[in-house]
Parts: structure tokens; C-alpha cells; sequence
């Protein structure tokens, strides 16, 4: 029950057993296959991430700018978890963003911080507008 002792609009009580009503339902099948999806695919990166960590390690050393740039954005993505993140819809007011849409405000590079040489500072709204901030070492190049 709610507070106020009225049951959910989604859920009904029928002497001892509680039912969902079909949206209900519908929505939580919807959402598991989602969820299925996600984890079949992270199973078939798993077969071969060792080959993109190696391909990425490479490209930072190329001599093309778009080609180093991918390998940055992908050694971001696999090492400090960050999401892909991609560019919002007009009208879209929450200004968050992922690895892929940040801005030159939301990173701070440091020669040296905290006793540690060359050290990215990352400060912005992640999903949900929650907050992302870490310090990370990174090698020079």
C-alpha cells in the first residue's frame, strides 16, 4: 500500500497474492530484454577486448590526429569506465555528457598535482547529471 493505504494503480491485491497489471508487466519484460541485450554483448566484447586494448595502444602512437583521438577516447571508455556519450537532441536542457562529447572546461591537464606528473583532471555531469571528477596519472607522449 501507499501511504495514504491505497495499492499502487500497477499492482493488485487478490486474496493472498499480489498481481501486476499488464504495462506493468510489459515495461519489465521490455526492460530485461534491454538488460539481456547488454549482456549478451559485453559477453562477445569479452572474446576479443584484449585485441582492441592492443589495436588502441598502437593508434596513440599514429601520425594521424583522427586516428590518435579515437585511441584516447577509447583508452578513456575502457580504463576509467567512462560512457561513450554522444550529442544531444535540440532542446535537451541537462548539459551532460560521456567521453565522447567533452569539452576542453571539463578537463584540466596537469604537468604536475597531488605528487604525481602529467595528470588529467576530469570535472562534469555524467549521466543523470551526477558527477564525474577524478584525477588520473597518464604517460607523457
Amino acid at each position: 500500500p501507499n501511504w495514504d493505504g491505497e495499492q499502487p494503480s500497477s499492482l493488485r491485491v487478490h486474496s493472498s497474492r499480489l498481481e501486476a497489471s499488464a504495462p506493468s508487466l510489459t515495461r519489465q519484460i521490455q526492460s530485461g530484454e534491454k538488460d539481456w541485450e547488454k549482456y549478451e554483448v559485453a559477453r562477445k566484447l569479452k572474446a576479443c577486448v584484449e585485441g582492441i586494448r592492443s589495436q588502441y595502444s598502437q593508434d596513440l602512437k599514429s601520425k594521424q590526429m583522427g586516428t590518435r583521438q579515437r585511441a584516447v577516447a577509447l583508452y578513456f571508455i575502457d580504463k576509467l569506465a567512462l560512457r561513450a556519450g554522444n550529442e544531444k537532441e535540440e532542446g535537451e536542457t541537462a548539459d551532460t555528457v560521456g567521453c565522447c562529447s567533452l569539452r576542453v572546461e571539463h578537463i584540466t591537464v596537469h604537468d604536475r598535482l597531488d605528487g604525481s606528473d602529467f595528470v588529467v583532471e576530469f570535472d562534469f555531469l555524467g549521466k543523470d547529471s551526477i558527477r564525474y571528477y577524478n584525477k588520473v596519472p597518464v604517460e607523457k607522449k
